[in-house]
């Protein structure tokens, strides 16, 4: 962690490579780091990254990268520099919208254990396992000729190894001073221009931090055994002894010291206006179990223990002083825990915390499933935040406002409001906010209020499904329009809830359903038995006895208080499972507040429950559903009874009604009931087949899903729809539409009573409409479109406070949802029926049921679709599908035309969410196929989410969400929505040193370090370390372009030498022409002269 003093903004390093950079409320970015072989890249897979666990906006994949394990800022200038678990350290630039590195540099030969950039300075020092310090140049990123060896740093009088470089600075007062700690206790005050060692302090082994005061006269180191040494430096080469302390300890009987937990890291920090702040983390005595995690502030007499719920990472001391030689005053105190950031106020008393703005509590728990939603309506992020303001505020924090605020928010928010519901494996749901590029809480509830206290099965039950937890969250269905809310948990209760805005006090209402069973010879006897039971004080003797035994979460009886929000008015209890299982496990789940009904699916059959009524309307296998048309030759699986059943106790024929069919006395209510739980308990033993069957049919090859006699079928897929239920028959019914894991859908009709009607008393028929459509693999979705290809919602009410509250009269032929119910269905077909599975996907047209078009997702060898949805673009409708390939695939609809097909994200990278150590069959994966277990890939759907607009999030780690966007239009508008990170500041002056101070020596001694570690040092050694990514690119192109031009210069130096030559030779050559001619000259006068004299007169 790192904060920039005059920038305000905070830096933090997570273990999978994450760099997050906050600043105000609403600044939030986050990155991700790369290993050195791969240089980082934009987005995954082609996609736009614009969110990362509701962190804020990011620019990289959802691989994990190397650990961040120290960070600097470089003060004021917009840059920030990592260091990485694979000993690489990266210059990071925040200037632009997306943080960006421009500089890396890979130490080979050693490993970094230690750096720092002292204040208003471009070398960095980093220090190295074997002890030594290099120095780095930030602007170019090249190592200096100047280096600290380690023995040197020692002195002459010790030969061993003094361990890892474990801390490094500079002292306040002397730039030309650098502390160097070891591993093994010693500290070394290097002289930098000198290049000896002035002092050497021996503390204790095992150092692990140190702090100077700002008058540079002294510091502080803390150690492994929970102590604190207090050093003086005096001008002298000697040193003061130090002075220690252990602040937790105490003495015991025998007059030792009780043994302390390390002190991590120590801060000392001055005041101008009394005795300094001494702040250290750890330090416990280690034989008190039960204690938490703290931190501990001294000022002066005054001691305080803050303790922390969770383990304490690093704190870093704010002040207003970023010069080190000055008064530090400080006023709060950043502590980053595992699963939090807390920020401590030292000006008030005290010291309560600040609230924090940013979301830190997504994986307070594991997150189990996820719900999106674009598009909700306006008013359901106000009205949560209304009831969440509320219901989650917290007393106890300052007033004081929250200290980190740089940065800047993004100009463009999009027009429509967008949700995400997050549950959790503790019971809580979350409603998040977002809209923009960051993540707000808006609302959270526990499920775990509507139960009695779970108590835990013996363990002589370990290893069951049992253990796993009850309340855990494994599928949310929300009707934003109503606000309606139903919860399905591990312990498959489902619980409905309903909005308000007010407190209200009421009983639960409890929905008893019973289990059922594949074969008729035993599920109806079990189903009938257990109507036999009469209710005992509101609750059945069955169910109590079966509770206990069983382990079922217990509702609460009574009034109970419920806070404004999402209050449970419905809560389903399965009494009993007829194979003996307990946690049949829930497969999907649907809710319809206009047609007052609930449904969810299993891995056995489908339950319908009417909750105006508080009724179970339906509840039967998929066998059933089929009825006549069932296309698998379907084989009975009842035990052998050694008893042959008499009179009553035989099987019956199965039956929709669940109406006591005889009377029975009081007292044989509880031998029966008991009767009833023995032969529940034979049919367990007797039908572990079937778990085998079950787990055969559910696997991903479309040949072992065509076997004939499956042993069961899950309902995969529930939707409400006003539609066509029937072939060739235009009338419009009530549906629910179910989808099974074998790749059939199945249209069940809901007969409503006659408008005028009342709802609240007049039953309801349900119905299986004989339609019946498969396709290949397990069915993910079911929709409806008009004749446009627009997508038709089912149909919906707003949402009603209760003192406007009205009787329920619905009647779902008067559509309010979509304009294509109300048109004339004799002409013609004017409805698309959209079918989608893990292998394909199809649309009908109803009613004449003709194909209009078809699609194929992935071939055998190439894998099935994870998770798919439906999404409503701004031009129109498509498929959107997550691969097992790492793909996503997009198909237009209702033609199904294929309009992407991209990698976006390797299978490998969510292993986190699997029980296994690996998802990808290391056999398999050497032909490039990715097998992967079923249950594995429910858990990968539950948390990935297409949303309309294009939009999408998923779980990227166990403590992130990243957003990402298939649409163009957000592309393009993306850099107007992020936020900036840097904004020109002026530096602050150095403080100025006093008259007294400057004519004796005592003030600030700065140190030219260009002079010393410039290129005067001399070359660096060459392999130990190398520029990788993208600065080796720049590197090796700035050579090349250094080496071409140095040969254009030398050929441009030997053409001028050249001409200079020719120059010459001209020049030699005129004059010699200029001589010839003055001898031409002078032999012709010559020659005219005598021509005409006489012998006589030469």
């Amino acid at each position: 962690m790192a904060y920039d003093p005059i920038q305000k903004l905070l830096a933090i390093g997570t273990k999978t490579g994450g760099l997050r950079i906050l600043g105000r409320p609403g600044v939030n970015v986050h990155s991700r780091h790369t290993f050195a072989a791969d240089p980082p890249g934009p987005g995954p897979g082609g996609t736009t990254a614009t969110t990362e666990q509701g962190n804020g906006q990011g620019n990289s994949s959802s691989t994990n990268g190397p650990a961040v394990l120290f960070i600097q800022f470089v003060v004021n200038e917009g840059l920030v520099i990592t260091a990485t678990s694979d000993d690489t350290l990266h210059l990071w630039s925040l200037k632009q919208k997306r943080p960006e590195i421009i500089h890396s540099l890979k130490f080979t030969k050693e490993r970094i254990s230690r750096m720092l950039l002292p204040f208003v300075s471009k070398w960095l020092y980093v220090g190295t396992e074997k002890g030594n310090v290099h120095i780095v140049n930030v602007d170019t990123f090249h190592l200096s000729a100047y280096v600290i060896h380690w023995n040197k740093a020692i002195g002459v009088t010790r030969s061993t190894h003094p361990g890892a470089v474990v801390h490094l600075s500079d002292c306040p007062t002397d730039s030309s001073k650098l502390l160097v700690g070891f591993e093994n206790g010693l500290l070394s005050l290097w002289d930098l221009r000198t290049k000896t060692v002035d002092s050497h302090f021996t503390g204790s082994d095992g150092l692990r931090s140190a702090c100077w005061l700002s008058d540079g006269k002294q510091f502080v180191s803390s150690y492994a055994d929970g102590s604190l040494t207090t050093w003086s430096i005096k001008n002298s080469s000697r040193s003061l002894p130090g002075s220690t302390v252990f602040p937790h300890a105490k003495i015991k009987t025998d007059g030792k010291l009780e043994p302390c937990k390390s002190i991590l890291k120590v801060e000392w920090m001055s005041c101008s206006s009394g005795e300094p702040y001494l702040v250290f983390s750890g330090g416990l005595p280690q034989d008190r179990p039960g204690r938490s995690p703290c931190l501990t502030v001294i000022n002066g007499r005054n001691t305080t223990v803050l303790e922390m719920e969770h383990n304490v990472v690093d704190f870093i001391t704010l002040t207003d002083a970023p010069w080190a030689s000055e008064f530090q005053d400080p006023h709060s105190i950043i502590v980053l825990l595992q699963n939090d950031l807390i920020i401590v106020d030292l000006l008030t008393p005290g010291f309560p915390c600040l609230e924090n703005p940013y979301p830190m509590d997504l994986h307070t728990s594991r997150i189990t499933c996820i719900e999106y939603f674009v598009s909700a309506p306006s008013d359901l992020i106000p009205a949560l935040y209304s009831v969440g303001g509320v219901s989650n505020k917290r007393t106890g924090f300052s007033e004081r406002g929250w200290p980190i605020t740089g940065g800047k928010e993004g100009t463009l928010v999009p027009p429509y409001c967008e949700v995400l519901v997050t549950g959790h494996e503790d019971g809580t749901i979350k409603f998040w906010d977002t809209s923009s590029v960051t993540l707000q809480v808006l609302y959270k509830m526990k499920i775990t209020k509507n139960f009695e206290k779970w108590k835990s099965k013996s363990s002589t039950d370990s290893g069951s499904a049992g253990d796993i937890e009850p309340f855990a969250v494994t599928h949310v269905a929300l009707c934003s329009e109503s606000k309606m809310l139903a919860v399905a948990i591990t312990s498959n209760n489902v619980i409905l809830c309903k909005f308000r805005k007010v407190e209200t006090t009421g009983d639960l209402n409890v929905i008893e359903v019973p289990g059922v069973c594949d074969s008729p010879d035993i599920g109806s006897s079990f189903q009938s038995d257990f109507d036999l039971v009469k209710k005992q004080n509101g609750k059945s003797q069955l169910e109590e006895n079966h509770c206990k035994q069983a382990g079922f979460l217990r509702p609460k009886t009574g009034p109970v208080r419920k806070t404004p929000g999402y209050q449970a008015e419905v809560i389903t209890l399965p009494t009993s499972s007829v194979d003996g299982e307990n946690r049949r496990a829930l497969t999907s789940l649907a809710i319809n507040i206009a047609y007052g009904l609930l449904a969810y699916g299993h891995e056995r059959g489908l339950v319908v429950i009417d909750f105006i009524q508080r009724t179970v309307l339906l509840n039967m296998t998929t066998s059933e559903l089929y009825s006549s048309i069932d296309p698998y030759n379907r084989l009975p699986r009842s035990p052998k009874r050694t008893n042959e059943l008499s009179g009553d106790e035989k099987c019956r024929s199965p039956t929709f009604d669940y109406a006591p069919s005889r009377q029975t006395g009081q007292g044989n209510t509880d031998s029966y009931a008991s009767s009833v739980i023995k032969r529940a308990e034979t049919i367990r033993r007797s039908r572990s087949q079937d778990k085998f069957d079950s787990a055969l049919l559910r696997s991903r090859s479309s040949s072992i899903s065509s076997l004939d006699g499956p042993g069961l079928e899950a309902i995969t897929s529930i939707t409400f729809a006003d539609t066509c239920a029937r072939k060739q028959d235009p009338s419009i019914n009530s549906t629910v539409w179910v989808g099974t894991a074998q790749g059939s859908v199945l249209a069940v009709v809901i007969n409503f009573p006659a408008p005028g009607e009342p709802r609240l008393t007049h039953p309801l028929m349900v119905s299986p409409s004989g339609t019946i459509f498969r396709l290949k693999g397990s069915i993910h979705s079911v929709a409806f479109l008009d004749a446009s290809g627009s997508l038709v919602p089912p149909p919906w009410e707003s949402w009603k406070d209760d003192g406007k509250s009205r009787t329920p009269t619905r009647n779902p032929g008067i559509s309010q949802s979509s304009p294509s119910q109300s048109q004339d269905f004799s002409n013609g077909d004017s409805t698309y029926c959209v079918l989608v599975s893990e292998k394909q996907a199809r649309v009908l047209a109803l009613p004449s049921h003709t194909c209009i078009s078809r699609a194929t997702f992935c071939s055998i060898e190439q894998g099935f679709v994870i998770r798919s949805d439906i999404v409503p673009f701004k031009d129109g409708c498509a498929i959107a599908a997550f691969a097992s390939t790492g793909r996503i695939v997009v198909h237009s609809l209702p033609l199904l035309r294929p309009l992407l097909d991209v990698e976006f994200l390797p299978l490998g990278d969510l292993r986190f969410q699997t029980s296994r150590t690996s998802v990808i069959d290391p056999i398999v994966s050497i032909w490039a196929q990715q097998m992967i277990v079923n249950e594995d890939t429910e858990q990968i759907a539950r948390t990935f989410r297409f949303g309309d607009q294009g939009h999408g999030v998923f779980l990227c780690s166990p403590s992130e969400i990243e957003k990402f966007t298939l649409s163009s239009e957000l592309t393009s508008n993306l850099p107007e929505m992020l936020c900036d990170l840097y904004s020109q500041r002026e530096m602050p002056e150095p403080p100025k040193e006093g008259f007294l101070k400057g004519l004796f020596g005592g003030g600030v001694r700065n140190l030219d370090r260009e002079e010393l570690f410039g290129e005067a040092s001399g070359k660096p050694y060459r392999g130990v370390a190398r520029h990788v990514g993208p600065s080796a690119n720049i590197d090796a192109l700035n050579s090349r372009a250094t080496g071409i031009a140095a040969e254009v210069a030398k050929t441009r130096q030997n053409l001028l030498e050249r001409g200079d030559k020719l120059g010459l030779l001209e020049e030699k050559t005129e004059m010699m022409r200029s001589e010839a001619e003055a001898f031409g000259n002078a032999a012709h006068q010559l020659m005219v002269k005598y021509r005409d004299r006489k012998w006589y007169q030469l």
